[in-house]
């Protein structure tokens, strides 16, 4: 699947990539972004946590979305770096 990153270009998500990406874009997320608890990522698209954090980690890499802690105490969210329409 190719998106755009933040910087405007095109990147290619590999397989495991997309299914996280999509599976962000599924969840309510809140009004103004896709995001998602990046624990509750693994029962959607069937990656244990162990290789979330990887995929993960390259998605940030690629410019495709951040991680942050939106609520203190509350876990880290993946963010992606769209706007909602």
């Amino acid at each position: 699947m190719k998106v755009l990153n933040y910087k405007r270009r095109i990147v290619t998500l590999t397989e495991m990539e997309t299914k996280v990406y999509l599976a962000i874009k599924e969840e309510d997320g809140m009004e103004d972004c896709y995001c998602s608890d990046a624990s509750e990522l693994t029962y959607p698209t069937g990656i244990p946590m162990k290789q979330m954090r990887g995929v993960i980690a390259s998605m940030v890499k690629k410019g495709v979305c951040y991680v942050d802690e939106l609520v203190s105490g509350c876990g880290d969210w993946v963010i992606l770096y769209e706007d909602v329409i």
